[in-house]
């Protein structure tokens, strides 16, 4: 199977695409009806062919969607990782407290003990 192709009121004659089963045409042209023609097995060509009416989207339109999906994406991390060091802080602010409050009573029971050890000194030299 063969494929002719043309963009009507740009090519003048029809383009041949040698190659079967795939057309590819480098620039599209919108509002420009695209038309394509083809040959069966015998060689024999359909004139009539078929148009095909379609728009391109300009780059800067499709890179826009991708760059507003690439930035959800990118909130979407960050997001997670803020809650991951939320997370993380928390865990080290509660075992950081765990230790003070043990600190804490050991050194009130040294505190006490040393005092009653100096108390009991001053009663047995007197």
């Amino acid at each position: 199977m063969r494929f002719r192709y043309k963009l009507e009121g740009r090519d003048a004659a029809w383009q041949s695409q040698e190659h079967g089963g795939k057309l590819s045409i480098v620039t599209f042209v919108p509002g420009v009806p695209f038309r394509v023609i083809a040959s069966n097995n015998d060689g024999v060509w359909n004139e009539e062919g078929e148009t095909l009416d379609f728009s391109v989207a300009p780059a800067c339109i499709r890179r826009t969607g991708s760059n507003s999906l690439g930035g959800v994406r990118c909130l979407h991390v960050w997001v997670i990782y803020r809650l991951a060091v939320l997370q993380i802080s928390r865990a080290i602010g509660a075992r950081f407290d765990e230790r003070l409050a043990e600190r804490t009573r050991m050194a009130r029971d040294l505190h006490d003990t040393f005092l009653q050890t100096i108390q009991g000194s001053k009663l047995v030299c007197r």
